[in-house]
Parts: C-alpha cells; structure tokens; sequence
C-alpha cells in the first residue's frame, strides 16, 4: 500500500484535508484511480485524477496531476456548470429510445389486444419524440451541474459535486481557509519578529553612540572654538 506522503513534494509537509477520501484510498490501495481527489497539507494543494480546469468562464475537463501553494490561493466556493457534450448526449438519447420503442411495438404488433399497426406507431412514436425534445433544455437549464472550485493566481480548478459529496466539499472549504489563515497568521509573525529584530538592533546602535567620550570629540576637532587676536591679548592680560 502506498503511502499518502509519497504525493508531496516535501516529507515534512502535514495532511490537513482530503477531498474524495474513497478516491484516495482506492489508489493507495490498488492504484486505480477511478475519478479525481485532492489532498490539502499545510503547505500545498494536491490534485490527482479527473479535474476540471477553469479556462476563463467555462471549465474544460482535465486529467492528469496538479500541484499549488496555498499561498496562491485566492478563493474557493460552489457554482454551477453545463455542458454542451451533456445536451447533445440527451438529444440523442430521446431520439435512440423513440427508435427502440418504435422497433419494440412493431415487433410486438399487440399488447393487451391492442393492435399497433404502422400508423399507430408513427403517430406514437412522434409524440414520444416530441415531449423528450421539449423535456432535455429544460431539464438541461433547470439541473446544472454543481462544481467545488478553488481559484489561484492564473486560473482555476474544478471538482463536480454530487448532492451526498457537497457537505464534504464545504468541510474542505473550511480546512483550506483555516490552514490559509494560519498560513498568513505565521506570516505576520515572523514579519513582526524581524521589524523588533531591528529595532532592538537600532537601539544598541544608537545606545553606542551616545557612549562616545568628550575626549574624543574634542580631539577631533568638531566642537573645537577659534581664537583671534584679540582674544589672545585678553589672555595675556588676564596672566
């Protein structure tokens, strides 16, 4: 069995969060990896498996493995997605199952002393086909998919939800901006050690400075006063 720190980039780092935790234990398990997961450390973000990346409004599916410092996150949260792929498959799936049903019926030809002749079919078939086309945008518009998005600096990324999966999201949700929020906590921290770093060094610096003997000052001549003639008369007639 693999283990899941094998996926960091550094040893050291700590686990905090897992997004698709089934996912993740089938590959460690038996390295299959069926759809996607993400695995949070307190560094990192570790996506491996089926995403969706964010190509401006619109996200394109994505298969592979994604790394991204949690410093360069910059919001995560829910929204809705379609997908053309998803209406055409629906179009065609209401067109193969009037087929079939026509195929069905004029095999059958009598159901309960009902005879389905030719016509009957048509005309039955035709309606099936109609309210199905009327049904897909609907259902289309109306159901969208929901997605788990985290965004960074340069684009985004992107996870389906299904409804039993949306409440783990929103605990990854939260796991992310608390580890973000120690993340930037620890920041300051040490920003603020550093600035009484040197502040306690200016003060020593200045501390020196006012130790400097009067001597020395004197000596070098910065605070040494001029004597003219006349005072110099002044002098020898003072002795």
């Amino acid at each position: 069995m693999k283990e899941v720190k094998e996926l960091f980039a550094d040893a050291n780092e700590k686990e905090c969060s897992v997004l698709g935790e089934g996912y993740l234990y089938k590959f460690l398990t038996d390295d299959v990896l069926y759809r996607g997961f993400c695995v949070m450390t307190d560094r990192r973000l570790y996506f491996k498996g089926k995403y969706f990346q964010k190509v401006g409004r619109k996200f394109r599916p994505d298969k592979g493995e994604y790394t991204i410092d949690l410093k360069d996150v910059t919001s995560s949260g829910f929204t809705t997605a379609r997908f053309g792929i998803v209406f055409f498959l629906e179009i065609l799936f209401v067109i193969v199952m009037t087929v079939l049903t026509a195929l069905f019926l004029r095999f059958v030809e009598v159901v309960d002393h009902f005879y389905f002749g030719d016509e009957t079919i048509i005309e039955s078939c035709l309606v099936l086909m109609a309210l199905g086309l009327i049904a897909v945008p609907f259902y289309y518009y109306l159901k969208p998919f929901k997605a788990f998005v985290i965004e960074y600096a340069g684009g985004g990324i992107a996870f389906l939800v299904p409804d039993y999966f949306e409440e783990d999201a929103r605990m990854f949700q939260k796991a992310l901006h608390r580890a973000k929020d120690l993340g930037a906590l620890a920041k300051d921290s040490g920003a603020l050690a550093k600035d009484s770093g040197a502040l306690a060094k200016d003060s020593q610096a200045a501390a020196k400075d006012s130790q400097v003997p009067v001597e020395g000052i004197a000596a070098s001549g910065v605070c040494r006063e001029s004597v003219g003639p006349d005072g110099l008369s002044l002098a020898q007639s003072a002795e």
